[in-house]
């Protein structure tokens, strides 16, 4: 070039100059002057962008390739000019079919330099254009590109094959600073407006966790305070703002206007307008709360007591919230805080608390919405789990009530596990109480029958607490075991191999029951013998294996019994 200064402008973009785009960038990093460099890159790069308009989608799909060159092997910063080209690209492409090219390229360069941070590192320094980029990503998810558009003869061009905004959103939040955040949250909040679904900012929201959790700079506990402060400081907006009455809204509409139809379609604009803002601050607040509960965990148990405290009283108040997903996201987020920090004070000290408001949700929650009672069932065990005390429990709450609410939804639900695990907390501590007896042969029936390993094992360890900790008439003793000895002919392996386990259970733990009553030790080693005799030859060596360990226990146990269970258990063997 005669040692003259690249003049990029003046080249007229055909798609036959892409082969010239890699000379250039070589060119390019000739040149003296670091500005030149910087300043060079971007003329070049806007030649390219101008070939975006072309109608033909190879061409467009030549010049996305030459800016990946350019900015892979270009001297300028990757994320500058990454950001630059995006800055630009919204300029000049929202107009005609060209606006779906601006999301697709977008998705595009944005997809480029994660993948670029994630093997080189993240560059020094912060990077402007985030809300350009948002902005792009926030008019396709809230619906201003919403109309079907056309970009080839037969429509099946990829740029118009889906929506991008999404997924543009969760990328620019992976590849920005994380003191962005606050500033991305502000484009979103501002964006949406009454014409906005509810589920598009939850979407929005959601991608934006998503990309955050893959950040090279995410910092649980500076993310925690963050979300903190937001919390407190909005709370009492958020309230004030759902205690404003549409009728005051009206009195005030009354005075300005005179017609009644202006007056009530004022009133109806307002009434709309809280609804909008209390749907979007709570879509916000569950954003909240779900990254405190993803930044919990990462923590390591380091989170100190002023900070969990303040955790713990933004999800209580969350909990009052007459929203059910705020309400469940709470509870979920409990969950993780409460099992990570059981020991601390601040969660001893709420304890009651939070059990007693738990309950209270269980009662007022529709058994149609599953997943906020199975979340209110894991609280209530973890809270439980960690009391030391088994008098503590009583003054709790009601176990009988409950046991009436839980009996319900076992009805409808027996293969969750989660009341199961629930019970077996309860019963560990030994504490008693009159609908015990209503629920055991539902679990007695889930420990033989239900077709999932997990169900079952819990509801074996429940009647296995059971036998150890709660007296057994002599009466109720015989019953049980009758129950257990009849279903060692269940159709299933695994009913069987429950109900010798369970079996087993009340042999340890009842002998002397079994001692005081002469024919129940003949009926439990007659059933475990000719348990041998007919599904001894199975392939299950566990089976056998308790089955001949309940004999032993039977012989050693009752000595009315010994000699015929000796006879049938020496007839298998020789067999």
């Amino acid at each position: 070039f005669g040692g003259r200064k690249a003049q990029v402008t003046r080249v007229r973009f055909t798609s036959g100059n892409l082969p010239l785009v890699g000379a250039w960038v070589k060119f390019l990093h000739r040149l003296d002057s670091t500005h030149d460099q910087r300043v060079e890159s971007e003329k070049l790069m806007l030649r390219l962008i101008g070939g975006l308009h072309d109608r033909k989608q190879s061409t467009r799909e030549s010049v996305r390739r030459a800016m990946l060159s350019v900015i892979h092997q270009g001297p300028s910063s990757p994320t500058l000019l990454t950001f630059f080209a995006i800055r630009y690209m919204s300029s000049s492409l929202r107009l005609g079919f060209s606006r779906k090219v601006l999301s697709f390229t977008t998705h595009m360069l944005l997809a480029d330099l994660a993948q670029f941070i994630k093997k080189h590192g993240r560059e020094a320094g912060k990077h402007g254009s985030i809300l350009i980029a948002a902005q792009i990503a926030l008019d396709e998810c809230f619906g201003v590109f919403s109309e079907p558009t056309s970009l080839g003869s037969r429509g099946t061009d990829i740029e118009s094959s889906k929506q991008y905004g999404l997924s543009i959103i969760s990328l620019l939040s992976q590849c920005m600073e994380m003191g962005s955040v606050q500033q991305l949250l502000s484009v979103v909040m501002k964006t949406a407006s009454l014409e906005t679904s509810a589920n598009s900012v939850q979407n929005c929201l959601r991608g934006i966790r998503l990309g955050l959790l893959k950040n090279d700079t995410f910092r649980p506990d500076e993310m925690t305070v963050y979300c903190l402060e937001w919390m407190i400081s909005d709370f009492a907006a958020i309230k004030n703002t759902a205690e404003t009455s549409p009728k005051n809204v009206g009195r005030r509409v009354n005075m300005a206007q005179g017609r009644k139809e202006q007056r009530e379609r004022t009133v109806a604009h307002a009434t709309d307008t809280i609804q909008f803002q209390q749907t979007v601050m709570t879509a916000f607040q569950c954003f909240a709360v779900g990254l405190i509960g993803e930044c919990v965990p990462r923590l390591q148990k380091l989170l100190s007591e002023d900070p969990l405290k303040q955790v713990l009283h933004v999800l209580e108040d969350c909990m009052s919230s007459t929203d059910v997903e705020l309400q469940t996201t709470a509870l979920r987020v409990l969950s993780i805080v409460v099992k990570e920090f059981t020991r601390s004070p601040a969660v001893q000290v709420r304890g009651e608390g939070l059990v007693k408001r738990t309950v209270s949700i269980m009662q007022k929650s529709s058994l149609q919405d599953l997943t906020q009672f199975s979340h209110c069932l894991t609280l209530l065990r973890i809270l439980l789990l960690g009391q030391t005390k088994s008098e503590e429990f009583t003054t709790f709450f009601d176990v009988d009530l409950l046991t009436g609410l839980l009996m319900p939804y076992l009805g409808n639900h027996k293969e969750d596990p989660v009341p199961y695990e629930l019970f077996h907390v309860i019963l560990k501590h030994g504490i008693k109480w009159p609908g015990l007896l209503d629920i055991l042969p539902h679990l007695m029936e889930t420990s033989i029958s239900s077709i999932h390993k997990q169900v079952r094992s819990v509801a074996i360890n429940c009647l296995s607490e059971y036998f150890k900790h709660y007296e057994l008439s002599s009466k109720r003793f015989k019953r049980h075991v009758r129950f257990f000895v009849t279903n060692l002919e269940f159709e299933h392996e695994y009913g069987r191999l429950s109900s010798l386990e369970l079996l087993c259970t009340i042999v340890r733990k009842r002998r002397i029951l079994l001692n005081s009553n002469d024919s129940v030790g003949s009926i439990v080693g007659s059933g475990a013998t000719v348990y041998l005799v007919n599904y001894g030859d199975q392939d299950c060596p566990q089976s056998v294996e308790l089955a001949e360990e309940l004999i032993r226990l039977v012989a050693f146990s009752d000595p009315h019994s010994r000699f015929l269970t000796t006879i049938v258990a020496d007839n298998w063997l020789l067999s």
